[in-house]
Order: C-alpha cells, then sequence, then structure tokens
C-alpha cells in the first residue's frame, strides 16, 4: 500500500543507537548488531552529545569511519571516543558548546 520495504520483525527488540548509553556498554549493544547504520545512529548520537555535528558532505566519511568500527579494524570503545576527541576535520565542533546543569531541578 505505501511502497515501502515491510518491517523487519527480526529487527523489533534490538536496541536502538538512539537510547542506548553512550559508554562501552552501549557500543557493545550496537556493535553485536554488526550493522554500520545503527553504528553510524551510535557515532552521531555521541558526536552530538559532545556538542558537535559531523559536517553537512561528510556523510560518507562517517559512514567509513562506523564501518572500521563494526569490522573490527578500529579497535574499541576507548578508540572511538579519542578519534572522536581529537577533533576530526569531518565533525565541526561548537566551540561556545556548554553543559549546564541545574541542581535545582527536581
Amino acid at each position: 500500500a505505501y511502497g515501502g520495504s515491510g518491517v523487519d520483525y527480526s529487527a523489533l527488540c534490538l536496541r536502538s543507537p538512539e537510547v542506548v548509553a553512550l559508554n562501552v556498554t552501549g557500543y557493545s549493544e550496537i556493535l553485536a548488531q554488526s550493522s554500520v547504520s545503527k553504528m553510524v545512529g551510535f557515532i552521531e548520537r555521541l558526536v552530538h552529545h559532545m556538542g558537535a555535528i559531523v559536517t553537512p558532505g561528510f556523510e560518507d566519511t562517517l559512514h567509513t569511519f562506523a564501518q572500521g568500527f563494526v569490522d573490527g579494524s578500529s579497535g574499541g570503545f576507548e578508540d572511538l571516543a579519542s578519534a572522536l576527541g581529537s577533533q576530526p576535520s569531518w565533525i565541526d565542533f561548537d566551540s561556545h558548546a556548554k553543559c549546564v546543569a541545574s541542581r535545582s531541578v527536581q
């Protein structure tokens, strides 16, 4: 009716990169799915958490970067965090980003 590919029932209960913890446990949950697109989602979320975005036009670079973690050639979570922390040129970091927490929130 809508022309789509239908529902992949085998993926319905898999953890989503939008909700896993942004740590080694969440990384491992996404890695276990062997999906480059899921790893891309996890990395994009981690990049946003760092106050940055993937620079428009560099989506293929992100995809290649994610592939390296899915296939194991780029290492693990610590290597991912270190690589992102080095502020690669394909990520646009906001130099004015601030983390603000309100301790009065109940």
